[in-house]
């Protein structure tokens, strides 16, 4: 149990992620059905360094998902990161040398590494680099990512822009596409809260 905390401790350092589970969610979407079975496929998809990629509007859920596979994970006693990817970038803009390195190297230990957000970096060609040393470096490990993204997959599979598709054909080269679709889950939450707010008030 205290190696499992200190798992879920290391998983979730700037997430809140911690208490995301598929048996508490309000609705088994099928999203979340799929992402379930990656986790109760896991021993798999770990062999075979496959991952999945979690694209759609925001607030259809997909950074719920990956969390709930996380918390599935870590009951397994395997290690997971969950990381945000502008975090990871701006991480890296003020480290250099041997500090970058090593804080690479952290990204690459976890069994599982969870890059939230995709897309939400810095536009530029610094960030863009950055982005692909940490897909690239994470694919040649053969260990598994998800990434969760707001960007339309006819646009990752159409990009233009050379960094960009350099990215986007490590990701799907290792992970499974799943279109979360549907209304935003952020909107009918806060709306909900207003509501009872607004009952409270009278």
């Amino acid at each position: 149990m205290s190696y499992m905390t200190m798992l879920r401790s290391e998983a979730f350092r700037d997430m809140p992620a911690a208490g995301w589970r598929f048996e508490s969610a309000a609705v088994m979407t099928p999203q979340l059905a799929k992402a379930r079975g990656y986790a109760q496929n896991w021993d798999e998809f770990k062999k075979a360094g496959i991952g999945l990629l979690l694209f759609g509007n925001v607030g259809t859920g997909k950074s719920y998902a990956a969390g709930c596979i996380a918390n599935a994970l870590i009951e397994r006693l395997e290690s997971v990161l969950f990381v945000g990817m502008s975090d990871v970038v701006n991480r890296m803009q003020g480290n250099f040398g041997t500090d970058r390195d090593h804080y690479i190297k952290s990204l690459m230990r976890p069994d599982l590494l969870i890059l939230d957000d995709l897309g939400a970096e810095r536009n530029t060609s610094f960030g863009k680099e950055r982005v692909f040393d940490v897909v690239d470096k994470r694919l040649l490990t053969s260990k598994p990512m998800i990434v969760t993204t707001n960007i339309p997959l006819s646009v990752i599979k159409q990009a233009v822009d050379l960094d960009d598709r350099r990215i986007y054909d490590r990701i799907l080269e290792v992970c499974v596409p799943i279109m979360f679709d549907g209304g935003s889950f952020h909107k009918s939450t806060a709306a909900g809260n207003l509501k009872r707010a607004a009952y409270l008030l009278g």
